[in-house]
């Protein structure tokens, strides 16, 4: 009767602790996509193509990185709801989006032969794409930054995701046309801060709920700039609007001492750059994504944090091609 009732609770034991460790241990399969359609024949291949694949590959969310046209198509009403629909289409439940410098800082650009107020795009977008959200999981705790509904941040099987608003123009810093460039200024201050508030909760929350790993989408590629001023002034606008965020990322990264992998599109380089968080945040990745004229395909991304020589896989969804191992 003794070993009868040993046995019973080690089973009890074992079946209560198992799903646990598969859980903490699973493996997480997800897609992501940017910088597509730039012309006619690329919008051609991602209604005939991309979008039934990634349609067809039935995975839990998607994560859209932005930069929905090229830089010198005008943001029309029109064009911004065309892109709306084909980016919604592109999963049947959930998109999370941050937009691109292409979807509202390059609205105000001569040759877009209709240049508009980059600030007053960014209103329009937000209200767009932002207004109705769909019932997410109640499992995936999704939370949305206030005032910046394009900064969010959820849980899926022990992996923590979030996506920050950083766009190419310097991080919104040049190239201002059509709107007072004090007040430009401010508000990309306003949004670095805000910035700065999300990731540090980020890692907070993945810190107290024992995650496995953090994957963080954004749209620039924080390693292209043209400057090198640390950006210690209040409001700059010619040195490197990258620089804090660098900073503070591979600072929380060697303090998670988990895998990060930093995601985004922007520049045409297709990459796995493993050296980015430099020698003490060694477990910070970099993954330049597919898109722009290069690798013309949504991408599949495997998160396995049990595997610690190569936490994060990628490949492209139709074809699966691995990106260069170098950025």
């Amino acid at each position: 009767m003794i070993f009868i009732r040993a046995l019973f609770s080690f089973v009890a034991f074992i079946a209560f602790v198992s799903p646990l460790k598969a859980d903490e241990s699973a493996t997480v399969v997800f897609h992501a996509i940017s910088d597509i359609p730039y012309s006619d024949s690329q919008e051609k291949l991602l209604e005939d193509t991309i979008i039934p694949a990634l349609l067809a590959a039935q995975s839990p969310f998607l994560i859209h990185m932005g930069d929905i046209k090229g830089g010198g198509a005008a943001c029309t009403d029109d064009v911004m709801k065309t892109r709306h629909g084909q980016i919604m289409r592109m999963h049947s439940d959930f998109v999370f989006f941050t937009p691109g410098d292409n979807d509202w800082t390059d609205c105000d650009r001569k040759k877009t032969g209709h240049p508009v107020s980059e600030l007053e795009s960014l209103d329009k977008l937000r209200r767009l794409f932002y207004a109705n959200e769909p019932d997410y999981p109640e499992s995936w705790h999704v939370a949305r930054q206030a005032l910046y509904p394009e900064n969010k941040r959820w849980t899926y099987k022990k992996i923590s995701f979030a996506t920050l608003h950083l766009v190419g123009t310097n991080n919104g810093r040049i190239q201002i046309k059509k709107d007072d460039k004090s007040f430009a200024l401010s508000q990309v201050t306003a949004r670095d801060k805000a910035n700065k508030v999300w990731l540090r909760t980020l890692f907070q929350v993945a810190e107290d709920n024992q995650t496995n790993a953090i994957v963080i989408a954004v749209q620039a590629d924080v390693t292209d700039n043209r400057y090198n001023d640390k950006c210690t002034r209040e409001e700059p606008a010619d040195c490197d609007g990258f620089y804090k965020f660098k900073k503070q990322l591979r600072k929380a990264a060697a303090d998670f001492n988990k895998p990060v992998l930093l995601l985004h599109g922007d520049t045409s380089a297709y990459c796995m750059d493993r050296q980015f968080g430099g020698e003490k945040a060694s477990k910070l990745w970099r993954f330049n994504s597919a898109g722009d004229y290069k690798v013309l395909d949504a991408v599949k991304i495997t998160v396995q944090p049990s595997n610690p020589d190569t936490p994060f896989k990628m490949e492209s969804l139709r074809e699966g091609i691995a990106p260069e191992e170098r950025c």
